[in-house]
C-alpha cells in the first residue's frame, strides 16, 4: 500500500447527478485550497498527490498502481482520475472523495478511457476513448457514469480536455491523423463547433487550462524567444486571439507545463525544471513576474517528477449535501448508513447492477440489500427536504463475486 499521511482539509463524500441537465455556470468560485499533481515520489508507479500548508499526501491506495491526470470537481470535495492497475483491462475513469476514500470506478470497457474533465455545475464528466475502436473520440457522461454520448466522430487524436467555466465550451489538444502538429481547439459540449484556436502550425500547443472566470486559457507552448529552453507558458483569449508570453523567468532558465489557474484567478501554478535539476511545481502571477517554488517535493536518493497540475477551488456557500456514514458488505448482503448536511425530510436510494437502469426509491437509513447476485454494483442515495437543495447524491461502488 502507498503510505497515506494527514490530510489538512476535511471533505465530504458526494456524487454524481439524477439527470442530466444543461451545463450551467460553477456554482462554486472563490478561494483556493490544496494542489494535486501527479509524481513518481514512491520510486515506481506515477500516484496523484496534494499539498497544503507544506504537507505533501499520497492519494494512490496501491503501489502498483498507475494514477494521473487528476482534475477536481467544481466545488473541490472530488478528484476524477485515469488509472491503470492489475485486474483492469486498460486505462479507465474513477471519482474519488479529494482525501483520496470512496473510489468508484465510472467507466468499464476492453478499450481505454482517459483525460476526465467535470462540467461546470458538477453533474456531468467529458472524457476521451477508443470504445468505438480507431481513433479517440470526446465523450460525455454523467458524474455518476451513466449516459455516454459520443460528440466528436473523425480520426483525429483527441487528449488533455478542459471544460470552460461558463460550461459553453470544451477544450482539447487536437492531433491529425497520423500525427503531427498539435493545436488547441474547442467544441461546444453537443459537438458543434469545433475551432482551432492556437492555430500554431510551427509548433506544439498542449496542456489547455481556463482561468476561472472562462475568458482566457493559459498552455504550454513554444519556447519564449532569447528565455526558454523548451516549451514554456502562453495565455489567450477564449476564441484564439490574443496570445502572448507568461512571463515567468527568474534563473535564466525558463521552462513551462501543466498550468492550473487558481480558483481566485491571481495565480498560475506549473510544473518546470526552472535549472532544478526536477520537475516539480511553481507558480507566477497570472500578470506575469518572477516564479516561486509553490510545492517542494525531494525525496532521499532522487528527485520526483511532479506534473498534471490542478487546483481545489474551496466552496463558499455551497449546498447541503448527502453523505454516507459507513457501509458493510457481505458476501449476498450489503447495509448502508446515511445522513444530510442540512435539514432532510426523506431520502431516496438506488441499487444499479452492472451499470442497468434502477428507479430512486424511498429509504430509511440504515438500508440493506440481501440475496445480491454476482455484479458490479452502485449504490446511491440523495436527502430531500421543502426549500433544500440537495443537488447530488452520495454513492458507494461494490463487488459481489
Amino acid at each position: 500500500m502507498a503510505t497515506r499521511c494527514a490530510i489538512t482539509t476535511v471533505l465530504a463524500l458526494t456524487a454524481g447527478a439524477l439527470a442530466l441537465p444543461a451545463t450551467a455556470p460553477a456554482a462554486y468560485p472563490g478561494a483556493s485550497g490544496e494542489i494535486a499533481f501527479t509524481s513518481t515520489q514512491d520510486g515506481g508507479a506515477r500516484h496523484i498527490f496534494v499539498a497544503r500548508a507544506g504537507v505533501i499526501t499520497d492519494l494512490t491506495d496501491l503501489a502498483s498502481a498507475s494514477e494521473t491526470q487528476p482534475k477536481f470537481s467544481p466545488d473541490g470535495r472530488e478528484i476524477a482520475f485515469t488509472r491503470m492497475a492489475p485486474g483492469l483491462p486498460n486505462s479507465e475513469i474513477f471519482v474519488m472523495a479529494a482525501n483520496g476514500t470512496q473510489r468508484t470506478q465510472l467507466t468499464r470497457t476492453p478499450q481505454g478511457n482517459s483525460d476526465p474533465t467535470w462540467s461546470p455545475d458538477g453533474t456531468q464528466i467529458a472524457f476521451v476513448s477508443d470504445r468505438n475502436g480507431g481513433a479517440p473520440n470526446v465523450f460525455i457522461m454523467r458524474s455518476d457514469g451513466t449516459g455516454v454520448r459520443q460528440i466528436t466522430h473523425d480520426a483525429a487524436g483527441k487528449s488533455e480536455l478542459a471544460w470552460s467555466p461558463k460550461g459553453d465550451r470544451i477544450a482539447f489538444v487536437r492531433t491529425p491523423p497520423g500525427g503531427g502538429d498539435r493545436d488547441i481547439y474547442s467544441i461546444r459540449p453537443d459537438g458543434s463547433g469545433l475551432a482551432d484556436l492556437s492555430n500554431d502550425p510551427a509548433s506544439y500547443d498542449v496542456e489547455p487550462a481556463w482561468s476561472p472566470d472562462g475568458t482566457r486559457i493559459v498552455y504550454s507552448g513554444p519556447l519564449h524567444q532569447g528565455e526558454s529552453v523548451g516549451m514554456d507558458l502562453w495565455i489567450m483569449n477564449a476564441d484564439g486571439s490574443g496570445q502572448h508570453e507568461l512571463l515567468h523567468e527568474n534563473n535564466g532558465y525558463s521552462d513551462g507545463a501543466y498550468p492550473a489557474w487558481s480558483p481566485d484567478g491571481t495565480t498560475i501554478a506549473f510544473a518546470a525544471n526552472n535549472g532544478s535539476g526536477y520537475y516539480h511545481v511553481w507558480s507566477v502571477p497570472a500578470t506575469g513576474g518572477q516564479n516561486s517554488e509553490l510545492v517542494t517535493n525531494q525525496v532521499p536518493g532522487g528527485n520526483p517528477g511532479d506534473e498534471e497540475v490542478d487546483w481545489q477551488p474551496l466552496s463558499a456557500g455551497a449546498s447541503p449535501r448527502t453523505h454516507l456514514l459507513a457501509a458493510r458488505i457481505g458476501k449476498r448482503t450489503t447495509t448502508f448508513a446515511f445522513a444530510a448536511t442540512g435539514p432532510a425530510t426523506s431520502y431516496r436510494c438506488q441499487l444499479r447492477r452492472n451499470g442497468h437502469p434502477a428507479p430512486f426509491r424511498r429509504c430509511s437509513s440504515p438500508v440493506s440489500y440481501r440475496h445480491l447476485r454476482p455484479g458490479h454494483y452502485l449504490f446511491s442515495v440523495i436527502a430531500g427536504a421543502p426549500g433544500e437543495s440537495y443537488r447530488t447524491p452520495a454513492r458507494r461502488s461494490f463487488t459481489i463475486r
